[in-house]
Parts: structure tokens; sequence; C-alpha cells
């Protein structure tokens, strides 16, 4: 990343930030062309070009608030993107006019009431998520709230959606190789920022591997899936719903 995003720094300008990530970016995927690269930025013409240069994940301090763009460019590049809670205020007079008044600044009356009300937030974005996951726009998401729970919880009501709630990179992992999960979701509460950075290494380096025996357990998820999908309700001309 290229700004700072501590309580009371200074936003930067496209251009500024462009000047010094973009160039980082091409290097580290020239030199390390098998690593995921994570671009830190709430900017869609900087993740657009960080993406094109050789990001593989968008890492959004603002959670798609602040700059309403990204979602196009996220799910046009199907690439995973994190997705933070935030109540910092921002210094940019741009970023205040998207958030609106739902972040006031860095003072909470209730810690864990406040995260918990502002994160019930991520349902909608889990939704979103979860949504271009199952219609083929990305092929994979990570979320994070603050148990992961809810996230979970929400993205799994989108059919065709297995998201897996993961605390360490082996569970990470198996649940790409045997379940073919396709939504990672991850606590705020719960996982460090180096445990983090191990999720996302084991989730993007594996890949599920069709066999008799997985496909068969997925074959009655799916199916159990079906079975509990609402019927669609017809109306004849001359009736009532049926």
């Amino acid at each position: 990343g290229g700004e700072l995003t501590r309580p009371g720094s200074l936003p930067l300008d496209v251009e500024t930030e462009r000047q010094r990530v973009i160039p980082v970016i091409q290097a580290l995927a020239e030199e390390l062309p098998d690593t995921p690269i994570s671009v830190d930025t709430y900017k869609a013409p900087i993740a657009r070009e960080a993406l094109e240069a050789g990001a593989k994940i968008v890492n959004d301090v603002w959670a798609l608030r602040a700059d309403p763009e990204l979602r196009a460019v996220v799910a046009k590049a199907r690439c995973p993107i994190i997705l933070m809670h935030n109540r910092s205020n921002p210094a940019s007079v741009e970023v205040r006019a998207q958030l609106g008044g739902a972040y006031i600044g860095a003072e909470y009356q209730d810690l864990l009431e406040d995260v918990k009300r502002e994160l019930m937030q991520s349902v909608a974005l889990a939704r979103q998520v979860a949504e271009a996951v199952s219609e083929g726009r990305a092929d994979e998401g990570v979320l994070f709230c603050w148990t992961g729970t809810g996230v979970a919880l929400a993205a799994n009501k989108v059919p065709g959606v297995r998201a897996a709630l993961c605390h360490d990179a082996e569970t990470a992992r198996g649940a790409r190789l045997w379940n073919n999960a396709n939504v990672l979701c991850l606590s705020l509460r719960a996982t460090s920022e180096a445990v983090a950075q191990e999720i996302l290494l084991a989730w993007s380096e594996t890949s599920y591997v069709p066999n008799p025996d997985d496909d068969g357990c997925l074959s009655q998820i799916d199916a159990l899936e079906d079975a509990y999908r609402p019927r669609q309700k017809t109306t004849r001309p001359d009736e009532g719903p049926l």
C-alpha cells in the first residue's frame, strides 16, 4: 500500500499513490511470480492498475464504502477482496462524503456492541460477494467480520456458495482441497495479521482436485441445497397463487 490509513493520516492523490505502488508490484510480480500479492487501497484506479501489474488480492480498509467503483473493478478481475472494519475519521472530504454519517470518529460508546452493529452491514456485503461467486462474476471471495460467523452464515444462504470459516492455514487448505470452498471467511477478533497471511496463502495456493469420494460429498450437499430451495410460486390466469 502507498497511503497510510491510520487515524490522523493524510490522504494521497491517485497519481502519488500510483507512483508509490505500481512499480513495486510490477517488480515483485516479476521477481516472485508464484507469490500472491495484495494491494492495500480503497481507490478503484489504483486497484485496477495493481491487478494489471500482478496483484492478486485487494485489501480495502473502508470495505467498499469509500469508492463505489471498486466493486466493479474487483468483480471484473474475479479476485479476492478483504473488507476491513474501520471507524476512524478520514481526512479526505471525498471519503467522508461517501461514508455519510456512519463513521463519526474513533470513539466507541460500547466497543463490542458498536462493532457488532456496524458489522451487520457486512451481511449485505457478504451477499454481494457471494452472488458474484454464485453467478460466475468472481471465482472466489474473502470476507471478514468480528467473529467471521455472520458473513459465513450470510454467504452460505446464496445457492452455489460454499463458504468456510477458517482460523488457520491447514483448515483453509482442507476447505479448498476437500470441500471445494469458494468463499473464505475470517474472524477479525481471532485472527492476527500473520495468521491471516498464512491462511490467505494456503487458500490461494490450493485447488480442488476432483475425486469420487469428495465429489460424492459435494453432490449430497448440492442435493440438500436443492431440497430446501424455495419453490417458485406460479399463478394461473383464473386463479390465485399456487
